[in-house]
């Protein structure tokens, strides 16, 4: 079989050729003056933007040519139906403040375009990578968690934050236990699906585990950054004494170890 058969050409030669021609067409919706949906006709001014539609354009050029009969739809219930919601979403997307009749807002939510991070304590994640071999570092996009947050994450959910009642962000994400342990979820998941996932790895990550774990990390009010603002900075008072839920000792045997 010549290459030309293995690799058959892409529908789209371009990410802004697959939005223009497809994306723009078929997702055609009333967004001028619209409350709850909105676009911006500079999308390419959006780092998230960006990656979800680039998700989606990997993905599709992918599915339609291995996926048979069903790739269309799987496409659109697994993918871009889910992907789409957010990248429309007036209130909490990426155009939030721009419209498709009026234009893109050249001012962004945070300055230098990102969620405000402050430099983690020096060495605090390089145990992380301990056990990891000369080969398997190399291979990181992102050597450490908190490059991951401050060059990834902070950029691509560049959200409004300051001031907002539903949105928050702490620029010591490092302080809190459970925004770490999320946050390392998303970089361990994410640093082995774009290496072993394929065309399809973008779009995966986002709706499966991107999606769902920073919708809590930056939940107002019942995330891990209760009380904290971007613009405010870190609030040290933890709601519990020890930083942790109060736990009783059980009964002694309750609970034996198992073998």
């Amino acid at each position: 079989m010549s290459s030309n058969q293995e690799n058959p050409p892409l529908q789209h030669a371009t990410l802004d050729k697959f939005v223009e021609d497809f994306i723009a067409v078929v997702w055609e919706r009333p967004t001028d003056g619209s409350q709850t949906l909105t676009w911006c006709p500079r999308w390419w001014c959006h780092d998230e933007a960006v990656f979800r539609l680039t998700a989606l354009w990997t993905a599709w050029e992918h599915m339609r040519v291995h996926d048979g009969p069903t790739a269309m739809a799987t496409w659109l219930t697994r993918y871009a139906d889910p992907i789409m919601s957010v990248v429309l979403d007036a209130e909490a997307g990426p155009f939030r403040g721009c419209k498709s009749d009026r234009g893109h807002k050249h001012l962004r939510p945070h300055k230098n375009a990102a969620l405000p991070c402050e430099p983690a304590p020096a060495g605090l994640f390089d145990r992380m990578n301990d056990d990891a071999d000369d080969e398997g570092l190399a291979q990181l996009q992102h050597a450490t968690l908190d490059k991951f947050v401050e060059d990834f994450i902070a950029v691509v959910w560049e959200r409004p934050t300051d001031g907002s009642q539903t949105l928050t962000w702490c620029p010591r994400w490092w302080c809190h236990d459970e925004a770490v342990f999320r946050l390392t979820a998303l970089w361990t998941a994410w640093e082995h699906m774009r290496v072993h996932d394929g065309p399809t790895a973008m779009a995966a990550w986002l709706v499966e585990y991107a999606d769902p774990i920073m919708s809590v990390v930056l939940d107002a009010e019942a995330g891990p950054f209760r009380g904290c603002k971007s613009d405010r900075g870190h609030k040290h008072l933890r709601p519990h004494k020890n930083a942790a839920l109060p736990c009783e000792p059980a009964p002694a045997g309750l609970f034996d170890e198992r073998t």
